[in-house]
């Protein structure tokens, strides 16, 4: 579950988001709300 989280937030991250440092951010919020 996490890793489909991480790859769907790093591809709104690529698409939508310019600064990478605010979707590492949600990457890790998102994993340890997954796990």
């Amino acid at each position: 579950m996490s890793e489909v989280y991480e790859f769907t937030i790093r591809i709104a991250c690529n698409t939508w988001y310019e600064t990478s440092l605010y979707c590492e951010q949600e990457i890790v919020e998102g994993i340890n709300f997954f796990d």
